[in-house]
């Protein structure tokens, strides 16, 4: 068996093999998921807070790779943890089977003028427009968003048709309207927007294989491989 761990400490994607174990964090999940398409709200917040290492990143990662097919479910134990019921160990259908759409964004990439009102939108609007043109920053997966583009065009969604649409408005909340009446014909009602922290250099000279002075490298490297 391969060592499933990256080298850096830092989760990779695609993901190797199915998380293992978590279930307090998979039934969170199960039940933010149920809560929010039942009452069909506006927008809703699930925060995962953790150290360095945890697998914070790989969770979000996690939620991505079952709904493009790359992972089957969560390794959970019914016999000695309570799990979720009728869920088949994972959180989110293949192929967007549930109406929810992941995405992928470093915070980092969305901090500058981000008003509060027009915080969903526009981050919505920026993990979306990385679908549909070439992303400059690396920290995202290339692989994860070519993943994505795969499953929607295998959905029938013509991404030029979604990048045209949010270029139709210069207001944030029409764009994130007029990219959901493009999704909507094909399915998908929710985004589920994954907005991953980027790590302090503090948080990563814990990794025990540290090199003063790389902290960006490591990190940048780890996505570039794959």
């Amino acid at each position: 068996m391969n060592n499933p761990w990256s080298k850096n400490g830092v989760a990779l994607y695609p993901p190797k093999y199915p998380v293992v174990g978590q279930s307090r964090i998979f039934n969170a999940l199960v039940n933010f998921r149920q809560q929010f398409s039942e009452k069909d709200d506006l927008c809703g917040f699930f925060v995962l807070v953790g150290d360095w290492g945890l697998g914070k990143t790989r969770i979000g990662y996690e939620l991505v790779a079952e709904s493009v097919g790359r992972i089957d479910e969560w390794l959970l134990d019914p016999k000695r943890e309570f799990v979720a019921p009728n869920t088949n160990q994972r959180v989110l259908e293949p192929q967007f089977a549930d109406h929810i759409l992941p995405l992928f964004i470093d915070y980092h990439s969305v901090t500058d003028n981000l008003a509060a009102d027009i915080w969903t939108p526009k981050v919505a609007c920026h993990a979306l427009t990385l679908l549909i043109e070439e992303p400059g920053d690396l920290r995202v997966s290339p692989e994860l968003l070519g993943d994505l583009q795969a499953a929607l065009k295998a959905k029938g969604v013509n991404l030029a048709d979604l990048k045209q649409a949010m270029q139709s408005s210069a207001d944030w909340k029409n764009r994130l309207e007029n990219a959901m009446n493009v999704l909507r014909p094909h399915g998908i009602r929710y985004l589920w927007v994954i907005v991953d922290e980027v790590e302090k250099p503090g948080d990563l000279k814990r990794n025990p294989d540290y090199i003063p002075g790389r902290e960006v490298e490591e990190e940048d490297l780890a996505l570039r491989v794959h």
